[in-house]
């Protein structure tokens, strides 16, 4: 779940929220530092940080550094390995790119939910 846009779930959705950012931009850098983990029964909660640097594709755009942090939800498979179940996380700091990437995946997902039907917000 990236900031300030609906959730994406599914292969497809999740490729396309993340599509539109990496197509922007070229991560030099991304490093994730584990805070904490709970582990109860079948589900894991993992928080942490996280840096990236990355250069946007735009000519002359200068590199950025984002520092941010995370959550995310493992679950137990019958096979004993854990599969990602929910992950969100957000920047600490705000971008152009970013706030840009933001901006067209919200109106992008906004306008397909008005034309079948559903809330975009859910």
């Amino acid at each position: 779940m990236p900031p300030n846009v609906p959730g994406a779930s599914g292969v497809a959705e999740i490729q396309e929220s993340l599509g539109d950012f990496l197509g922007a931009v070229t991560v030099q850098d991304f490093k994730l530092t584990m805070t904490n983990l709970l582990v109860k029964g079948d589900v894991a909660i993992e928080t942490g940080t996280s840096v990236m640097t990355f250069q946007p594709k735009a000519p002359g755009a200068p590199v950025v550094t984002e520092n941010g942090k995370y959550v995310v939800v493992w679950k137990k498979q019958a096979d004993g390995s854990w599969k990602l179940f929910r992950d969100i996380f957000n920047s600490s700091e705000v971008s152009a790119v970013s706030s840009r990437h933001c901006t067209r995946y919200r109106s992008r997902r906004s306008a397909a939910a008005v034309s079948n039907g559903t809330n975009p917000e859910n």
